[in-house]
């Protein structure tokens, strides 16, 4: 099971890959397919002198727009007044040319207009589009000009949602999607629409302008709260509809993450999240707005490395030279300050809910993997968060410090087995904090216990050096920690054994009867279960009991970590020497929870 610093280690990772991919956005969501089939319907239709009078507006209108984006409203509006002015004798002389050129002029207009700030204007000019373009269908014979009027409609939802009607905009963009997909009779602006004029539409330009409308959809709920968005999602008929259609698997996993990250499911937003983000951006700019959830989230969970996050998410959109087509104004926006803008609400997590909870209070080498094993069905997970556990104990951390660190584990794993050899070491504050869960304590005779152990050990370290390298340092922390002295060279070869085997082997089980007289002081006699390694099989119902579930639910295997067969490994001392050492140093020890074990009972 990954813990969440692991998931977040993922999605940097799977962000950058994704970044580093080309946009993969086509001709059609870009809207370049529809526009040079328009432009060809247009040629076919028009006489060359008819032709060359709407080009002329046309690229008057495209000027100004560029002067727009370049240069501003100001320089813009006399580029404008051209166009108008090229335009205004086709209103008495040529209705056709007429409707072509103040679809362009209003439609251009009304991106002024809300560039400008004004909304009202910028929606009635929208109208006029949409009364010129239903002209040019239903009068001139424009049949491309169906899909023209959806593109107006987006215009108009766009001004919808700057009003700040975010409701009426994803409404109408829902209603767009229930309309390409066949499934909607009518649409909330303009008229003339009809299921049998949605069926006539190109495969290619209903494709198009699906990807078009969720990657609006995904824009205007990016900028809503948790609560909301779900809400929206929710009662998006034709989203979901979108999403399970197979050529549409990036709006799936899009809407997917979305809901988890809405209902604060953190698990289940990295598990959709991370392969989405690998295969980069697409037909949409969904995956920039999957980036602003991630780091969202990472802020949320981990506010240091999520900052961290959060900048290098900044720096790469400053760098992103992507269309605003395929990068929104407002997401680019959002990323580039995304690592200085503070969090508008607290992300609200909802953690897995747990049935029971049982923690492991065994040594390494006792029976950790077993319990696992046995509940496996469950949520249950082995050593989880090994090494930054390890460090928080090794790090001295005071009381107070390594409480919260327990308490932050067990709310982000909400294990119901927490299957780990070093959970005894914080017995105390985990008995203090978890005053409903069990404690299962399994023994095995320390003799055999420091044989397992220590081949377990050699096993690590030889691993390491068959890749060049050395045991790490938290490792040697921890078995300093474990035994008050500890070095791999020691223990690495036989002549090392030979000569040192038997200070290693007392400071072993020395550490072997400390930690169990004090883990069964710790220990509520309520709450535990003593049990003898070899019988963890034999006590499932035991186990199940304690736990308070069914017997049925845990698995029949155990013993899922028995050392392999290998070279013996106890030079310096014989095994007759060892098992009187274990007897001097750990019977006392062995004894008491022995006898608790062979009990075989759970306390009420």
């Amino acid at each position: 099971m990954k813990t969440i610093a692991t998931w977040l280690v993922h999605v940097v990772r799977a962000t950058r890959v994704g970044w580093s991919l080309p946009p993969a956005m086509e001709a059609g969501p870009k809207g370049q397919l529809f526009a040079d089939l328009m432009q060809a319907q247009i040629a076919e239709k028009l006489s060359a002198d008819r032709l060359a009078s709407y080009e002329t507006v046309r690229d008057t209108v495209r000027q100004a727009v560029s002067v727009l984006h370049s240069e501003g409203t100001d320089a813009a509006s006399a580029v404008f007044a051209k166009a108008q002015r090229l335009a205004a004798p086709f209103a008495a002389a040529d209705p056709e040319l007429d409707a072509l050129s103040q679809s362009w002029i209003e439609q251009a207009m009304a991106f002024y207009d809300v560039r400008h700030g004004d909304l009202t204007s910028a929606e009635a000019r929208l109208e006029r589009a949409m009364a010129d373009d239903t002209r040019l269908e239903q009068d001139f014979g424009y049949d491309l000009m169906h899909i023209g009027r959806i593109h107006t409609l987006h215009l108009w939802l766009r001004v919808q949602a700057a009003k700040g009607d975010v409701s009426t905009a994803l409404k109408t963009a829902d209603a767009v999607l229930v309309y390409l997909h066949g499934h909607g009779a009518d649409l909330p602006f303009g008229a003339g629409w009809s299921p049998h004029l949605a069926m006539q539409i190109r495969p290619d330009l209903a494709a198009a302008m699906t990807y078009r409308i969720c990657s609006e959809i995904g824009t205007i709920i990016q900028s809503v709260s948790q609560a909301e968005a779900q809400q929206f999602l929710l009662a998006m008929p034709g989203l979901q509809q979108a999403a399970t259609l197979d050529a549409y698997s990036e709006i799936a996993a899009w809407r997917s993450a979305k809901l988890a990250w809405c209902e604060g499911h953190v698990y289940q937003f990295f598990e959709v999240l991370v392969p989405a983000l690998l295969a980069g951006r697409g037909q949409t700019c969904l995956w920039y707005a999957m980036v602003l959830d991630a780091v969202s989230v990472a802020k949320a969970l981990r506010e240091q490395s999520g900052l961290l996050f959060a900048e290098d998410v900044a720096q790469r959109a400053e760098e992103d030279t992507a269309d605003p087509v395929i990068l929104p104004g407002a997401i680019r926006a959002a990323l580039r300050n995304c690592d200085a803008a503070p969090v508008s609400a607290p992300l609200v997590v909802n953690w897995p809910k747990r049935r029971f909870h049982l923690m492991c209070m065994g040594l390494p080498r006792s029976g950790t993997t077993s319990l696992y094993t046995l509940f496996r069905p469950m949520r249950a997970a082995n050593e989880y968060a090994e090494k930054a556990t390890i460090e928080a104990l090794t790090n001295r951390m005071s009381g107070s410090d390594l409480a919260a660190f327990f308490a932050r584990r067990d709310r982000e794993s909400a294990l119901e087995m927490d299957a780990a050899s070093f959970l005894h070491l914080a017995a105390p504050e985990l008995v203090a904090q978890c005053s409903y869960s069990g404690f299962v304590l399994p023994i095995r005779p320390p003799a055999e216990w420091f044989e397992s152990y220590l081949k377990m050990l050699l096993r690590w370290h030889d691993g390491f050096q068959a890749k060049g390298r050395t045991p790490p340092d938290w490792m040697q922390a921890y078995g300093q920690l474990l035994f008050g002295h500890f070095d791999w060279a020691e223990i690495a070869s036989e002549d090392a054994r030979e000569r040192f085997m038997p200070k290693v082997a007392e400071r072993f089980l020395g550490h072997w009867a400390d930690a169990t007289l004090r883990t069964l002081d710790v220990l509520p006699p309520q709450r535990r279960l003593v049990l003898h390694t070899q019988d963890l099989g034999q006590r499932r119902g035991d186990l199940a009991r304690l736990a308070g579930i069914s017997e049925k639910h845990i698995t029949t295997e155990s013993h899922a970590n028995i050392s392999p067969p290998g070279p013996d490994i106890l030079q310096g001392i014989s095994r007759s020497e060892l098992k009187q050492m274990a007897h001097d140093i750990c019977g006392p020890a062995y004894a008491a929870a022995s006898a608790e074990a062979d009990a075989h009972r759970v306390p009420v």
